[in-house]
């Protein structure tokens, strides 16, 4: 090591500029990132959704739609501004009228729909020009085609996050000018990490978001601890690069596991069949690794060339004094054991009444005040539309169906000639006579009913063109004729694909429920004995067949990072003791953090739950290390409660600067950004509320602890008086 620290030193400046230049190059591929909101993408490829999903986009028309809903919109606004919505590029129809549908107290709610798909640009270009026409208004938007509306506060975010940082280093740090050093170390480490994404495919809306945010909370103690090596060499050097390479040789292998602990936590996300899981796992850990990068490189040579600056701007620093809490860990020492047994199996069963939750249209503002529509869609094979039909039926006789769409319903239905007469007002006799041909040319004994579509289509193509019945048509039947034959094919297009029809069940079932999973199983049924290739799509059925797997896939991920960080922790310590111990500390802060969520809501969703277990535990088990550490060097020199108060001075400065980074950045935040990006904002707050939840075992529980163990924390050989 002391090579490649003494080569760090002397080539300083030129590896500093290096970074520079390539976080320059790297701040410029990050806007050629391609980033995904289609979160149904992520599903496993056995995933009969995915796959129903792929043959709607290959075989049926491009659409979608978005919600918004306004604040105190006049009511004599109200029509005006549908007519506004509906002349946008791509619209089809807005869905507006005066009833309590669409009108809620201050509220009103317009339902955009598009002819384009939700993640293309033209949809993103229809929800900005929506946004503008009713510009000056309190809005509210949800919907597939709603896009995602926290990059248009992301800029703002970032700089939030930059200054609560600098904020709490300015508090903590003991100069003026170290904080602006680390920033600008992280920053470099992010900017790397978001640029060299363009070597995905895609990276998902949800890691974009928060990946820099999270690199700066979880990286920033690693220069912490550098510095502080820094300053214990250069205490015993006046040359400051001999200081700094010890440090580099110094603080290495605690810098190093630290990082390690944290990156293994996020890998263990990429076993996850969900690809979401492998997402984030990748862009995250890979952020960990360039923050530990820059920070071995690039911080070193930034200390060492405003090291004059550093002394110049020295100042008090906040310092919290563990003496008392040290001394009363210990006297409470057998009790504590107790105490935390009874709070992680408490927890533990608490966090297993939490119910997860696969979308998040239920924590939009838009779905407390109206009760939106919720579609299924049913794919099945060209076989038999009348049975199509009768199915149809069968479903819209269901309470919580409000509309059921589909051929055999619309354009397909079959009419009387009486029927048809009120579309087509042609003689009894003719419409007698059409009737007649159209059963004899499909081979039709007699033909009471015909379909809608395939009786105009009959007209315009057998008819029309036959100078024997042509005689039949007026100009202005004829003209009649092709303007209903161009709006049938076009309705046909929504319901008739080339293998395929589709039929769209409109309910106002919540997204997710039990009746809602229920009545998707009885869909899929139904739509199983209808046609032997078929699908069964659309919000609910993501999140019926999500229920299915992902609880397993959670328990495995747990199981799996807790294993991955042991074993990190058991070649750190070379102890069986110490790994389990600290393991189990932070997964009950994890099980507390459920139970949290459980207490305010009832339900989280899915993906605060994967990265606050994977995430907190890689993180925070760093905080138990580093306790764990100064504890048992200090045992070599001191009795147990002596040790411990000088375990706890030494470590408190690194765990509360890096709990506070962590608790205050992604907690404010979090709570910010609430209404323009629930999911967002549900996963800062879960990893807020984790991280204080962590630093509190690690501070007042994980003491009493090690005190009471101390002879399976500690070696034989490695305790004073013995």
């Amino acid at each position: 090591m002391n090579r490649i620290s003494g080569f760090l030193v002397k080539y300083g400046k030129v590896i500093l500029a290096l970074f520079i230049a390539l976080a320059a190059v790297c701040g410029m591929l990050m806007t050629k990132v391609t980033v995904n909101s289609d979160m149904t993408r992520y599903l496993p490829d056995s995933s009969p959704v995915k796959t129903g999903i792929a043959v709607l986009q290959s075989e049926f028309p491009d659409a979608s739609l978005f919600n918004i809903m306004v604040k105190d919109l006049p009511d004599g606004d109200k029509q005006d501004a549908a007519a506004a919505l509906g002349k946008i590029a791509h619209v089809f129809s807005v869905g507006y009228d005066g009833t309590d549908s669409y009108n809620s107290g201050e509220y009103t709610l317009f339902v955009v729909n598009l002819d384009v798909s939700a993640y293309s640009d033209e949809a993103k270009a229809a929800v900005t020009e929506a946004k503008a026409q009713l510009k000056g208004y309190k809005l509210f938007i949800n919907g597939e085609a709603a896009g995602d509306t926290v990059i248009d506060v992301m800029p703002l975010v970032s700089g939030v996050a930059a200054a609560l940082l600098l904020i709490i280093l300015l508090l903590v740090s003991p100069s003026w000018v170290e904080p602006l050093l680390f920033l600008f170390s992280i920053g470099l480490a992010v900017l790397l990490n978001m640029g060299t994404n363009i070597i995905f495919p895609s990276v998902s809306s949800t890691t974009n978001a928060i990946a820099g945010i999270l690199q700066l909370c979880l990286s920033m103690d690693y220069s912490i601890m550098l510095i502080s090596r820094y300053r214990q060499e250069k205490a015993n050097t006046d040359d400051k690069r001999v200081a700094m390479q010890r440090a580099l040789g110094g603080a290495f292998v605690s810098i190093l596991s630290s990082s390690v602990t944290t990156i293994v936590g996020m890998l263990a996300l990429v076993f996850m069949s969900f690809s979401i899981g492998a997402d984030l796992g990748f862009v995250l850990a890979k952020g960990v690794f360039f923050s530990l990068l820059c920070n071995f490189t690039a911080l070193p040579a930034l200390i060492l060339i405003f090291d004059g600056a550093i002394a110049k701007s020295a100042k008090k620093s906040l310092h919290f004094r563990m003496d008392k809490v040290a001394s009363g860990s210990y006297k409470i020492r057998k009790a504590v054991p107790v105490v935390f047994l009874a709070l992680f199996v408490g927890s533990f069963f608490l966090q297993g009444l939490v119910g997860t939750s696969y979308g998040m249209e239920s924590y939009h503002k838009v779905t407390s005040v109206f009760t939106l529509d919720n579609p299924i869609v049913v794919l099945y094979g060209r076989d038999d539309e009348t049975a199509a039909a009768a199915l149809a039926e069968k479903w819209s006789a269901n309470p919580s169906v409000t509309g059921v769409d589909a051929y055999g319903t619309t354009v397909g239905k079959q009419l009387t000639a009486q029927e048809i007469a009120a579309v087509f007002p042609i003689d009894e006799a003719v419409l007698a006579q059409l009737f007649m041909g159209y059963a004899a040319e499909n081979g039709l004994p007699t033909a009471d009913k015909i379909a809608l579509y395939d009786f105009v289509m009959y007209l315009k193509n057998s008819v029309a063109v036959n100078p024997d019945y042509a005689q039949m048509l007026t100009p202005e039947l004829a003209a009649r004729l092709n303007a209903t034959a161009a709006e049938l094919e076009a309705g046909a297009t929504q319901f008739i694909g080339a293998s395929y029809s589709r039929i769209i069940i409109h309910t106002n079932l919540p997204e997710e429920s039990e009746e809602t999973f229920v009545f998707i199983r009885e869909v899929r049924q139904d739509a199983d004995a209808l046609s032997a290739n078929s699908y069964t799509i659309g919000n609910s059925a993501v999140a019926e067949e999500m229920s299915e797997t992902f609880p397993r896939e959670m328990t495995w991920i747990t199981i799996l990072s807790a294993v991955a960080v042991f074993i990190v922790v058991l070649l750190a310590f070379r102890s069986v003791f110490v790994p389990l111990l600290l393991v189990c500390v932070i997964q009950c802060a994890v099980f507390i953090t459920m139970g949290v969520a459980y207490l305010q809501s009832g339900s989280v969703y899915y993906l605060p739950l994967l990265i606050v277990q994977c995430l907190l535990l890689g993180a925070t088990v760093d905080y138990g290390i580093l306790l764990t550490s100064n504890y048992r060097e200090s045992r070599k020199t001191l009795p147990v409660k002596t040790a411990l108060i000088a375990a706890l001075n030494n470590s408190v400065h690194t765990i509360t600067t890096s709990g506070f980074i962590l608790v205050v950045i992604t907690g404010v935040l979090g709570a910010a950004l609430s209404s323009s990006d629930p999911a967002i904002s549900q996963i800062l707050v879960t990893i807020a509320v984790g991280g204080l939840t962590a630093v509190i075992l690690v501070l007042f529980i994980l003491p009493g602890i090690l005190a009471a163990f101390d002879k399976l924390v500690t070696r034989k050989k490695d305790r004073f008086g013995e």
